[in-house]
């Protein structure tokens, strides 16, 4: 980020807290960046598909279809996901922001988890979703956290920046269908432990 794009969150927007979904080596990697100056209410809670040791910035998925990808998020990291959001319904700690790497899965997901949760309509949660694209800077692929990904899962990077509202869709169904809707998914993920990060 830009020097002005914090001053844009710290004082514009009063930015309290930062929810930090990488994996800890990478946020060692890579560092925290300008808001860590500013912003000293940090928590981090990676969101993965296996076990920290074992996942790339990709997870290690056969399928290039990213709603696959979302329902594994989903599914191994339930703990952590019920975790953050119990902090993000704390008006204490708000406004809060929480990033992961541009190809990372694991924004989306949350986010999607986070606006199912509270009410709102799938369609605007979908149509909002497909807007991402459209926001991706093409240098986005060229910063570090993208580069990092191991040659043997390169070919699926197109698919990390493909956001098209189908993916969305299925998301949504798989929590409707299988859970009741993300409220009631969240409320059986805060009763899962996590699973262990050695």
């Amino acid at each position: 980020m830009t020097e002005a794009e914090v001053d844009a969150l710290v004082r514009g927007a009063g930015l309290r807290l930062i929810i930090d979904l990488r994996g800890a080596a990478e946020g060692e990697i890579h560092g925290r960046g300008l808001l860590s100056r500013h912003v000293h209410a940090y928590l981090n809670l990676p969101i993965m598909i296996g076990s920290e040791g074992s996942s790339g910035p990709l997870p290690k998925m056969d399928s290039p279809d990213l709603a696959s990808h979302y329902i594994g998020y989903l599914e191994a990291s339930a703990p952590r996901f019920a975790m953050a959001v119990r902090v993000l319904a704390d008006s204490a700690h708000l406004p809060a922001l929480f990033h992961a790497p541009p190809a990372r899965i694991a924004t989306g997901t949350m986010a999607a988890v986070l606006l199912d949760a509270i009410g709102v309509r799938h369609e605007d949660i979908i149509e909002d979703y497909a807007m991402t694209a459209a926001a991706m800077h093409p240098g986005d692929r060229a910063i570090p956290a993208v580069q990092a990904i191991p040659r043997s899962e390169q070919g699926r990077l197109p698919h990390a920046f493909d956001f098209r509202a189908g993916t969305m869709r299925r998301l949504l169904a798989y929590l409707q269908e299988h859970h009741g809707g993300a409220a009631q998914w969240l409320r059986s993920a805060g009763s899962r432990r996590p699973r262990s990060r050695h």
